[in-house]
């Protein structure tokens, strides 16, 4: 049975409860990740042409927001997809969170990430519809923001890999951030 990736933080909430039962496979692995942000800025020379700069990108960002963590998780394999889940560490500020990237195996260009607990999302990553509108769960109500993909390479197997990710964030359609990501993924033994 063909399972589709999850798309929305319900799916994700009901997946992430039972998800542990119904994979064929179970790891442990070691995850390593970094994260940069930069702040999109739009010039008023670039502004008729719609075209946005990153700030900064061969310097560290001003702003701290790069973020460098080694945590321990779960793998997960079954026939079409394979689930990444791991808790989130206090200092990235989501609280008490479990985040799940599900991939899909017959299509390495569409990601899921997924997170629940105190920080509730879910962002879809797709190298062929790049635009996704994707949501936070909020206390007052959820937000809506768009994902533009720009890159997915993703070379995660069973045993291990890479996943990396480069995307921006859009809110009522402007343009807020851009976020590198590469994840390194190792079967502990």
């Amino acid at each position: 049975m063909y399972k589709q990736p999850i798309n929305s933080a319900t799916e994700a909430i009901n997946l992430n409860s039972n998800t542990e039962n119904n994979m064929s496979v179970q790891k442990k692995v070691k995850i390593a990740i970094k994260s940069t942000l930069f702040d999109i800025e739009q010039t008023d020379e670039l502004e008729s042409t719609n075209i946005y700069k990153i700030s900064d990108l061969h310097k560290p960002n001003p702003e701290g927001q790069s973020i460098r963590c080694i945590t321990d998780g779960l793998l997960r394999i079954d026939d079409n997809r394979i689930e990444i889940e791991y808790d989130e560490q206090e200092e990235a500020g989501f609280g008490q969170t479990k985040t799940m990237f599900c991939l899909d195996t017959h299509n390495p260009g569409l990601v899921t990430l997924a997170r629940t607990g105190d920080s509730k999302s879910c962002l879809v990553f797709n190298s062929d519809a790049r635009r996704q509108l994707c949501s936070y769960a909020l206390a007052e109500g959820s937000l809506s923001f768009t994902v533009v993909t720009r890159e997915i390479n993703n070379s995660v197997s069973a045993d291990g890999g890479k996943l990396s990710l480069d995307y921006e964030l859009e809110f009522n359609g402007e343009k807020l951030e851009r976020n590198i990501t590469d994840i390194h993924f190792m079967v502990k033994a």
